[in-house]
């Protein structure tokens, strides 16, 4: 590990005051970091979920859905992460999304969500009712937050890739609430990652610190009168946490704080309300949150919401494909695009004029009169949703692409038809695949396969 920036170090001592607490923030950074994941409710419960996993797991006190797992283990390297049965996420993360209370039916934008961790999070709570928009400015990394959120089998959520400016914009005074999970310097990733301590600089963390402003000055009249703003980062100095905050406060007397009350080994930040992680305190890294309240303000009222505009010939090749796959039909408003058919929330606006890279659940593609489902159809559902799934051996054979022999290689099987089906794996559908025969032909995407 690098050595750490005297200036950072002189900023903690400034923080914490005491010098055997100093002492054991310093030390902190020679012990090996922790490694946690959160398991996804929206695919199974959690006595299931336990059940199922071949991994030593241990509670993270502060969240229901998340577990501590060994350094030696891979989780992110077995089929049930490509599945989307959990999220590998660091311990401390895991405590910021919870603070939004997030609820069935709410509106809800993560404005900076890369690479989807809290987003992911976000839309468990909500239970594929609501509406969430997921938001990243850089294409790339807006890219990996749509593979994120396809991969946990999130319904509701529209990705869009637009700066916080156009945000505003588009959606005046349109969410119950905002997480900002700001852009910041990264120092409570100094011990996660070592780059991080060779980038950091004073002047970074200056610069971070306006651009926080500059976003928090674009969620706030995005909100709605009476809705809750989420303001959180991974760094420790003043500058970007408690400072920003109060600025904005003092800026903006239609806010105030809502207190957040320490628990498990965290601690109240400089300012009354927040809350701090501190990696000598508890089993994870550092974060700073905040929560802020809209208390008034004018209220837009809703945008156009999403119609239908699916051309005859898709939706009769649909609803056939529909009649023979479900038992339990998704629900919401369809859409093309190009020949690729997704279904909205019922909550969408219209995206006109929206940089969309993922518009609720990628349903299919209609080629040549006929429909085939995607990848992210079979993410998104139960095995108990379908007429025709088959439950397999090895996740690892199908996700390499392999096809596979019904006598050999399926454990289980609902349905005596060939057709589409769904692949699963335990409680897991992994994939998509079509039954000939005695062959479970393979449609796992090839931009996905591993091995």
């Amino acid at each position: 590990m690098s050595e750490l920036p005297k200036a950072f170090l002189d900023e903690i001592s400034e923080i914490l005051g005491d010098p055997n607490e100093i002492r054991a923030f310093v030390d902190s950074f020679e012990r090996q970091r922790v490694y946690g994941l959160r398991y996804n409710p929206l695919k199974c419960d959690k006595e299931a979920f336990l059940a199922d996993m071949p991994f030593s797991l241990t509670a993270v006190p502060w969240t229901d859905t998340g577990f501590y797992y060994s350094s030696d283990e891979t989780p992110g390297k077995h089929p049930f992460h490509e599945a989307g049965a959990y999220y590998i996420q660091e311990p401390s993360a895991m405590s910021v999304a919870d603070h939004l209370d997030a609820k069935t039916g709410d509106i809800i934008c993560d404005l900076c969500a890369a690479p989807g961790g809290k987003s992911t999070q976000l839309a468990t709570k909500m239970a594929g009712r609501g509406l969430l928009v997921a938001n990243e400015i850089v294409p790339s990394r807006a890219k990996i937050l749509s593979q994120n959120i396809e991969r946990m089998g999130i319904r509701n959520a529209v990705v869009t890739n637009e700066p916080p400016e156009r945000m505003r914009q588009i959606f005046p005074a349109f969410f119950d609430k905002i997480l900002v999970d700001a852009p910041c310097s990264g120092e409570g990733m100094f011990r996660k990652n070592d780059e991080a301590i060779t980038q950091w600089s004073e002047q970074n963390v200056q610069i971070c610190a306006q651009r926080q402003r500059f976003i928090l000055d674009q969620a706030k009249e995005m909100l709605k009168p009476g809705g809750s703003l989420l303001y959180s980062t991974c760094t420790f100095n003043r500058k970007e946490d408690e400072e920003v905050i109060a600025q904005f406060i003092k800026d903006n007397p239609t806010f105030h704080i809502e207190k957040l009350t320490p628990v498990c080994g965290q601690s109240e930040g400089l300012l009354a309300g927040t809350l701090r992680l501190w990696p000598h305190k508890l089993g994870g890294e550092g974060h700073f949150v905040a929560k802020l309240v809209k208390e008034h303000g004018p209220d837009v009222g809703m945008m156009s919401t999403a119609k239908d505009n699916v051309r005859g010939d898709v939706k009769k090749a649909y609803d056939a494909f529909a009649e023979a796959f479900f038992d339990k039909k998704p629900e919401g408003i369809y859409q093309a695009f190009g020949d690729h058919l997704s279904i909205l929330p019922q909550l969408c606006p219209s995206l006109s004029g929206i940089k969309v890279v993922r518009a609720g659940l990628c349903l299919g593609t209609f080629k040549k009169n006929r429909f085939e489902p995607d990848h992210a159809l079979a993410l998104a559902i139960r095995k108990e949703d379908v007429q025709n799934y088959v439950e397999i051996k090895d996740g690892a054979k199908f996700i390499r692409g392999e096809s596979l022999s019904v006598a050999d290689d399926v454990i289980s099987r609902k349905g005596t038809q060939d057709g589409w089906c769904v692949v699963a794996m335990g409680n897991y559908p992994i994939g998509i695949g079509k039954i000939v025969g005695n062959t479970v032909k393979n449609h796992y995407p090839k931009g996905l396969r591993i091995g």
